[in-house]
């Protein structure tokens, strides 16, 4: 400094380098194949850096970028961490997840930080020899995050197994069984409006689209493509016999008769038709008598007396899945009568039948 009078002055004035700010909390390489071989998806390196920031893990809350690096050599995933640093020095890798080889692979031997033992972490691999380290240039203040997901990668337990992922097709009401003699997965549907599954691997068709079935074996998963298609119902004419009186009593009037009709109908397909027969005059024996003689069609369904139900020569056999069903005195007048479908209806009656047997519990006059 010089003043008018021309006297000096000096002081010595040091410059110092601006303090570098990450601009992650943490930058991670995970290298999931080379030209020949897939170890890892991308999603499930996402996956696992996912599970990393999730609630209660030691990234939680922490902005990591992860970089995926596939197709390449060892070299390859050399060149892409310098291809990263270079890009943005910033954003520099902190940590790489790869094949064994890259540890002591002589291309990246200069990457490594030699005071942090890599991490081994082969369980999360396809194949085995998956390892994690630190790079030699990490930033100081990511190192204690980065061995935390070292520490956390290895204890994963990702246990790969091969399984048919060919696409399932199963119909409306249908099932498939998936066939394995693997042990230990757990099966999830995508969507359960569209399919269900069971916990054996039973898929339910629920209605017509496409989802996903998800097969795992602890963080390990396939998700194999499934579509229900409508089922193709065949058009179905049901008998159903009513005995509406005995030779003095009327069990249901015509106007309950009617109503009870109308809901019935009105909870079935449109591929099935109920003809409606009033059996009138006869007591309980004389029904199970009528019904039969039946000679021109089968009767699939009926309503009767307790007494015209149940097993022996004067008695009326249900259907398995038709055990009689006593129905409420509000469409039933003069005493209790019972519904069932019978033993002896067309192998290509039951399902229809069964609807119909199904909706009797909910109907009210």
């Amino acid at each position: 400094a010089t003043d008018a009078a021309n006297h000096t002055a000096e002081c010595l004035v040091t410059v110092s380098a601006a303090p570098v700010v990450p601009a992650h909390d943490l930058v991670l390489a995970i290298n999931i194949s080379n030209a020949n071989s897939a170890w890892m998806t991308e999603a499930d390196a996402q996956s696992l850096v996912a599970r990393f920031t999730s609630a209660g893990q030691p990234g939680e809350g922490k902005d990591v970028e992860l970089h995926v690096i596939s197709g390449v050599a060892i070299q390859g995933v050399v060149d892409e961490i310098a291809a990263i640093k270079s890009t943005n020095e910033l954003a520099k890798v902190d940590a790489v997840l790869c094949r064994s080889a890259f540890m002591t692979n002589s291309a990246s031997k200069d990457l490594i930080s030699s005071e942090y033992t890599p991490v081994d972490v082969h369980t999360t691999w396809k194949y085995s020899g998956g390892q994690f380290a630190l790079l030699k240039d990490a930033f100081a203040d990511h190192v204690a995050l980065a061995e935390a997901f070292g520490t956390f990668v290895s204890a994963q337990n990702v246990d790969y197994f091969e399984f048919d992922t060919t696409a399932i097709t199963v119909k409306v009401d249908a099932t498939y069984q998936v066939e394995t003699e693997l042990t230990g997965l757990t099966y999830t549907s995508s969507n359960t409006d569209v399919f269900t599954v069971s916990d054996t691997g039973l898929i339910t068709g629920v209605a017509a689209g496409n989802a996903k079935l998800k097969v795992a074996k602890n963080a390990y998963y396939v998700e194999i493509g499934v579509t229900v298609e409508s089922a193709v119902v065949e058009p179905v004419t049901l008998h159903f016999y009513v005995c509406v009186s005995a030779t003095s009593t009327t069990y249901i009037t015509d106007e309950e008769l009617t109503a009870f009709e109308t809901f019935i109908e009105s909870k079935i397909p449109a591929t099935t038709t109920i003809v409606w027969h009033k059996v009138t005059g006869k007591t309980n024996a004389q029904f199970v008598t009528y019904i039969k003689g039946l000679e021109e069609e089968t009767a699939d369904l009926v309503i009767a007396g307790s007494g015209a139900l149940g097993s022996g020569d004067s008695k009326l056999n249900p259907h398995a899945d038709m055990t009689s069903k006593r129905l409420s005195e509000t469409y039933s007048s003069g005493g209790q009568r019972n519904f069932i479908g019978l033993a002896n209806m067309p192998a290509s009656h039951v399902s229809a039948a069964l609807q119909v047997y199904n909706n009797i519990p909910v109907y009210s006059a």
